[in-house]
């Protein structure tokens, strides 16, 4: 057989002589064989080759890669599904049982199809062999087993060259020929992956540390300030481990001094916030309120505006609905009347002065000589002067300071807990953009906030302008549903760059892996991990892995049964 290569070898370049049998090479004191990849699994991931190229021992590997021309590869899709179809109606008229394994081919070469011929994708044949040395054919042995292991692991089906070893070695040797011919066709994104300068490693930034890359053990550091927006999502089955995550970014957050606020609905921060030496708000306790009515240290020319808009989302999401054209105008004008009383206007000279309380808007809107204004202040009267008044009965009284601050809501009775958050969600915006110092927004648990249309549109509002304060906002829920169901809770994720996905429900994993648009390894990903490991997903970075933790943290990280 004619080697294709004009210039002269160096003799001791080759081996004296080489012994060829049905699947080994023998050359002088070296053993070698040369492998093919016969088979590929349904989807690859990146750097799918490096399962065979970085075995331990000496491993040659060689890609063959052509293009195929446009009519070629649509003349030959047309024939694979014809044959497939063929395959399928034989089945339907003998009676025979659906395979499996044809339904599915047959559904990838419709939608390659359809790829090819939206331009979207192109053909190429590719032909792999591998060439594993060793000194000793036991060495060999236990090379080649180790190898046809790890490619097994990620669904590579590698066979020996029997009978073909001597063109197997021209093949892989750099000459660009390939002697074998056993080549298979693929699209562009699976040849894209193969090349062993990709990987699934997230790309190292100026970040904080998320865990360990579950395929490659490298670490996973993150960066949300370097995303086109800093807003984030947390979705996760109850008991799946988001709780320790969040936990564990929080602090890495906080230890690169960025100031965070968190609202805690279950009083499960509290720990966190006295290691790292920040400050508790137990909303709701004798000496914490919160006035929905004042007015920012640093105000805009339309505060005084947005405070009267903000008085319609507390009073609709207190009462579960949104309020009707007369019940807003009665409400709009009780709120501006007791600016009035307590001597604010349009003027801003006059906003440093005390705030009025929500029981001044009760009781202007008791008096109204409308008939939806007294009828909305009797709606309004247990959250006033009732039993749920504990909440904003009176004047603020503890500012939110400090580097952390966890606004603990959990002593607060479940009919208060979506009014609560927007309250407290208020006073965390208005903390985090008060200067120019970047800032995180922790809702925990924010499925409470979603279940009220009022609730949600706030929450999409401050998603939608947080980049513009250098300021980010994470939504931490175990209610997927929830979130993808709603229009608003789409919304909060679309204008969210980052999302970390951990364990999800069989019932819900249909509406994440939409919603994410997450491929099928990943959707079995999430329907198999363990607790704590976790799916990445920023802009083209794809990565699973597990959050990792000092054994110092682990105290301060853990909930509720863990600890």
């Amino acid at each position: 057989m004619r080697i294709p290569f004009r210039r002269t070898m160096r003799p001791e370049m080759w081996p004296g002589a080489v012994t060829v049998s049905v699947r080994r090479l023998a050359a002088d004191v070296s053993h070698s064989a040369v492998l093919l990849i016969a088979g590929l699994p349904p989807e690859v991931a990146p750097g799918w080759l490096s399962a065979v190229s970085d075995a331990p021992g000496l491993v040659s590997t060689s890609m063959h890669i052509v293009p195929v021309e446009a009519a070629a590869a649509a003349a030959s899709l047309r024939r694979k599904r014809a044959r497939l179809e063929a395959s399928r109606r034989y089945a339907f008229k003998h009676a025979q049982l659906d395979d499996p394994d044809v339904e599915a081919a047959a559904a990838d070469a419709a939608d390659l199809a359809a790829r090819v011929a939206a331009g979207d994708t192109r053909l190429f044949t590719l032909a792999v062999y591998a060439m594993v040395s060793a000194s000793t054919e036991a060495e060999l042995d236990e090379t080649i087993a180790h190898l046809r292991g790890r490619a097994a692991a990620i669904g590579l089906m590698v066979r020996p060259a029997s009978f073909r070893q001597l063109q197997g070695l021209l093949s892989v040797l750099p000459f660009a020929v390939d002697r074998v011919r056993t080549e298979r066709t693929v699209d562009t994104d699976t040849v894209a992956a193969m090349f062993p300068f990709t990987t699934a490693d997230a790309p190292a930034a100026d970040g904080v540390l998320l865990g360990h890359n579950l395929t490659s053990g490298a670490p996973v550091i993150w960066d949300r300030f370097a995303q086109p927006n800093h807003n984030q999502t947390v979705v996760a089955r109850s008991g799946a481990g988001k709780s320790f995550f969040t936990k564990t970014e929080i602090a890495r957050w906080v230890m690169r001094g960025v100031g965070v606020t968190v609202i805690d609905p279950e009083g499960e921060y509290r720990s966190l916030a006295g290691a790292l030496d920040g400050t508790i708000i137990g909303v709701g306790e004798q000496d914490a309120c919160l006035n929905p009515l004042d007015l920012p240290a640093v105000a805009g020319a339309d505060a005084l505006t947005r405070r009267v808009m903000f008085a319609h989302t507390v009073v609709a999401t207190a009462l579960g609905e949104d309020l009707d054209g007369d019940e807003a105008a009665a409400l709009d004008a009780a709120v501006l009347g007791a600016y009035a009383d307590a001597g604010i206007g349009p003027d801003r000279a006059t906003w440093g002065r005390p705030a009025p309380l929500m029981g001044d808007v009760h009781a202007l809107l008791g008096a109204s000589g409308e008939r939806a204004g007294r009828q909305l202040a009797a709606r309004l009267a247990p959250f006033v002067t009732g039993g749920f008044s504990r909440l904003f009965s009176g004047a603020t009284t503890r500012a939110p300071e400090g580097h952390l601050v966890v606004f603990d809501v959990s002593a607060l009775p479940d009919e208060l807990s979506a009014v609560a958050t927007v309250l407290v969600l208020d006073a965390a915006w208005r903390r985090a953009t008060a200067d120019a110092r970047r800032h995180l927004v922790f809702v925990d648990e924010a499925w409470r906030l979603l279940t009220t249309r009022s609730g949600a549109a706030f929450l999409a509002r401050l998603a939608k302008s947080a980049r513009k304060h250098v300021a980010g906002l994470t939504v931490v829920t175990q209610d997927a549903e929830d979130m993808l169901s709603g229009e608003l809770g789409r919304v909060v994720i679309a204008n969210a760059a980052t999302h970390v996905l951990l364990q999800q429900a069989p019932q819900t994993l249909g509406l994440v892996a939409g919603a994410f648009a997450l491929t099928g390894a990943e959707r079995s990903f999430l329907a198999t991990a363990r607790r704590g490991e976790a799916l990445l997903l920023g802009g083209a970075t794809h990565v699973a892995f597990a959050p990792s933790a000092a054994e110092m943290d682990a105290g301060v990280l853990a909930t509720g049964e863990s600890r």
